[in-house]
């Protein structure tokens, strides 16, 4: 019988303060596709500093990809070098995308949300698209990896 763990890992950005080295290991993806969810904690009732997680996908959401530019902020003056828009259940994937150090900004609701990944493609990876959950938690955005135990 298999059994199944989910172990959700939640990285935080906050502006160009955290763009450093260590968070961009955290950040670094194998593939540029994801699911884009809302996701807020719900306090468990009689159980005190206990939360649970609710999330919910956000559709018709564009997404954009910009490359990285240490000299300045998060795309200034640039064009995304790719664009898509997150399906149903809140699935999206860019297309053809060098390996490098990039910006996904999610558009959402009017407002613009940015997080700094490096994309190193790696085809051993069993990695699937639907593991990677970029979501928009207490107003950022964040990573969030479902990883599967045996």
């Amino acid at each position: 019988m298999k059994w199944l763990s989910v172990l959700m890992f939640s990285l935080v950005l906050n502006g160009a303060a955290s763009r450093t080295v260590d968070i961009r290991k955290w950040n670094t993806v194998e593939i540029l596709c994801g699911k884009l969810i809302r996701s807020e904690e719900i306090p468990i009732k009689g159980a005190p500093n206990s939360f649970s997680d609710k999330s919910k996908p956000i559709k018709n959401s564009i997404l954009r990809l910009y490359l990285q530019n240490e000299e300045t902020e998060c795309c200034e003056g640039q064009q995304p070098v790719a664009e898509t828009v997150s399906g149903r259940e809140g699935s999206f994937e860019f297309k053809k995308a060098a390996p490098g150090a990039y910006w996904i900004v999610a558009r959402v609701e009017g407002k613009d949300y940015k997080l700094a990944i490096t994309y190193t493609p790696d085809n051993k990876s069993d990695t699937k698209c639907s593991d990677i959950l970029y979501a928009l938690k207490k107003g950022q955005l964040q990573i969030e990896r479902l990883v599967t135990v045996d």
